[in-house]
């Protein structure tokens, strides 16, 4: 019960991004089928209850295992065709037939000018609020830009550079959970390559021009999912959670 909190907290991240790269559907697995399963085969492979940190390790090891297993088996089903069903329009067609009908899609605003238009708000914060507010805006759509390369890196690197970096969890722990065997080499190489893709992408888009720097200035234990007992917004967002 200890763990079971920071257990579905990662849950509840992984999930999110398999579901926004379009590896699960919306609404299966849910957050409580995975985390069942992976608790169900952790204590089917304890001969006694471990120590705490061992516990920890071995659920994410299965949590991790349940997912790609439940990745692999929504590859193997599609939706089916009818032959017999009405062929789709064309989207071709149908966009020569909108033209100019964008116009009147837009609610048009009553332009009659009002007092309360030009008389000055008397609650409007003073300029270093507003320069404060504008800098906190700017760093989240930072983070927002980050977090969404993640859903578009490789998997096994995700996983690494947010154990690693997010969770405060070391390359041997990471290897073990991930089932890389005596490979810290190879996970603190991936943890590089997860970095300098985040990097590129970051000078790219010129949220930085050095995305290294960037990446050093971020106090990434800050954000674990595992280190609060509430769970991101955007995680939850992501599953369609209340």
């Amino acid at each position: 019960m200890p763990l079971l909190s920071k257990l579905e907290a990662v849950a509840r991240r992984e999930l999110a991004y398999l579901r926004a790269v379009g590896d699960l559907p919306r609404d299966y697995p849910t957050l409580r089928d995975v985390v069942d399963e992976a608790i169900v085969q952790a204590e089917v492979e304890w001969q006694s209850v471990p120590e705490e940190k061992a516990a920890y390790f071995g659920l994410l090891k299965h949590l991790f295992a349940v997912l790609d297993h439940e990745v692999a088996n929504s590859r193997q089903f599609g939706e089916f065709v009818s032959l017999d069903a009405p062929v789709e329009a064309d989207a071709q067609d149908v966009a020569e037939a909108m033209v100019e009908e964008e116009v009147f899609e837009f609610y048009q605003p009553d332009d009659t000018l009002r007092l309360a238009d030009i008389i000055a708000d008397s609650q409007h914060p003073d300029a270093a609020t507003i320069a404060e507010q504008q800098e906190l805006v700017d760093r989240s759509s930072e983070f927002a830009f980050a977090f969404d390369l993640l859903k578009d890196m490789p998997r096994l690197w995700r996983r690494i550079f947010l154990l690693i970096r997010v969770d405060g969890l070391d390359a041997s722990s990471v290897s073990e959970i991930l089932l890389i065997p005596s490979k810290e080499d190879t996970v603190q190489r991936w943890l590089m390559q997860a970095e300098a893709f985040i990097a590129a992408h970051l000078e790219e888009a010129g949220v930085s021009k050095d995305g290294n720097d960037w990446l050093q200035g971020v106090d990434w234990l800050a954000l674990s999912v595992t280190r609060s007992a509430a769970a991101s917004l955007w995680s939850k967002e992501a599953n369609h959670e209340e």
